[in-house]
C-alpha cells in the first residue's frame, strides 16, 4: 500500500505509544492537509484541461503545465 509523507514519518519515527499519543492531533491535522493539498492539485488539474481544450479549440498554442501554472494560478 503506498503511503503518505505523514504516514512514512509517522512510522519513521519509532515513537512510543505515550508519543503517538502525544503527537496523534499533529498527525491528523498533517494528515488532513495533505488530504486537502491533493484534492486542490485535481482540481487545478481539472481547470488545465479545460484551458487545453479551449486553446486547442481557438488553435491557438498551448502552455506546460508549469508555465500555465505560473501565469495563472499565482
Amino acid at each position: 500500500m503506498k503511503k503518505t509523507a505523514v504516514e512514512w514519518l509517522q512510522e519513521a519515527l519509532s515513537l512510543t505509544f505515550e508519543q503517538q499519543m502525544q503527537f496523534e492531533g499533529l498527525f491528523q491535522q498533517a494528515k488532513e492537509m495533505e488530504k486537502q493539498q491533493q484534492e486542490r492539485s485535481y482540481s487545478d488539474m481539472q481547470e488545465y484541461t479545460t484551458f487545453c481544450i479551449e486553446c486547442d479549440r481557438k488553435e491557438m498554442p498551448l502552455l506546460l503545465v508549469k508555465d500555465w501554472y505560473e501565469h495563472y494560478k499565482k
